[in-house]
C-alpha cells in the first residue's frame, strides 16, 4: 500500500504469517508457573498428576523501569517455556485478577501497596502466551483460589519444596482436572 503524508510517500508492506500448530498434550503433563512479587515456581507434573521436578526462577522487577522490567520478565520466561517444549506439556498460569484490590491501596500498608503496585502480572502474562504461541505450546488458565493454601498444607512437605512450589503443583493438577481433598 502507499500512502501520502507531510513527509513524503511511505509504502506498507504485510505478510500472512503460517499458522504456528500447538504441539504440546496435558494427557503427557502440565507445567505450571505460580507468580510471586520476587520469583516464579515451577512444578511439572507427569499425566498421572505426580510431580516429575521443582524449580524456582527469580524475577524482581521492583524499581525497574518499563523496559529493565520487561526484559527481566523475558529472560525468565524463557526457561519455562524450554521446559515445556522439552517435556511437550502446556503452560498452566493461574488467573488473577488485581482491579480491586489496586483500587483500594490505600487499606493496606505502604509496603504491601508498593509490591502490589510493582507486581507485573499482565506484562508477564502477556509476554509468556507471545512465547509459548510462538513455540507451538498451549497456555491454560486455571482459578487461583486457595492453591496456596492447599498446596502449603498436602504437598509442600511431601515432595519438601517450598509453598510456592507446591502452589503451582496444585494449578496443574487443577489443569488435569485432578481432584484436592484433603488427605
Amino acid at each position: 500500500r502507499f500512502a501520502r503524508d507531510a513527509k513524503g510517500w511511505r509504502v506498507f508492506a504485510s505478510t500472512a504469517k503460517p499458522p504456528i500448530s500447538v504441539d504440546t498434550d496435558l494427557e503427557a503433563g502440565a507445567l505450571a508457573v505460580d507468580l510471586n512479587a520476587d520469583h516464579v515456581a515451577l512444578s511439572l507434573t507427569k499425566h498421572d498428576g505426580n510431580a516429575v521436578f521443582f524449580q524456582r526462577v527469580a524475577l524482581v522487577t521492583y524499581g525497574a523501569s518499563r523496559e529493565q522490567a520487561g526484559a527481566l520478565t523475558g529472560n525468565a520466561i524463557k526457561p519455562i517455556v524450554a521446559a515445556a517444549l522439552r517435556h511437550r506439556v502446556p503452560i498452566v498460569v493461574e488467573r488473577l485478577d488485581f482491579a480491586k484490590k489496586k483500587a483500594r491501596l490505600r487499606e493496606y500498608g505502604a509496603r504491601y501497596a508498593r509490591m502490589l503496585s510493582a507486581f507485573a502480572y499482565r506484562r508477564f502474562v502477556q509476554i509468556l502466551c507471545a512465547r509459548a504461541h510462538d513455540a507451538g505450546i498451549a497456555v491454560i488458565f486455571v482459578n487461583a483460589a486457595y492453591s496456596s493454601l492447599i498446596g502449603r498444607r498436602k504437598f509442600a512437605r511431601r515432595y519438601g519444596v517450598s509453598g510456592h512450589q507446591a502452589a503451582a503443583l496444585v494449578l496443574a493438577r487443577r489443569a488435569q482436572k485432578f481432584s484436592e481433598r484433603p488427605n
